[in-house]
């Protein structure tokens, strides 16, 4: 997927983002038994700690879209 963009240092989604999960929609339920794999990730400002718990929260925020 591309153009899934997120706040900066957030796992707010920006609005532009929901073109691209529509897709992602339409791609999941004409294909039922497709599986796909979810990850988040930041750039490497900040704290790696702060990252890793961000990139954590970006993955877990796919889970309730």
């Amino acid at each position: 997927m591309k153009n899934i963009q997120f706040e900066p240092n957030a796992f707010k989604l920006l609005p532009v983002s929901l073109i691209e999960l529509g897709k992602l929609l339409q791609v999941l339920n004409e294909n039922p038994t497709l599986k796909v794999e979810i990850s988040g990730y930041t750039d490497n400002t900040g704290k790696p700690e702060d990252n890793i718990k961000l990139s954590a929260n970006r993955a877990k925020l796919w889970l309730i879209i």
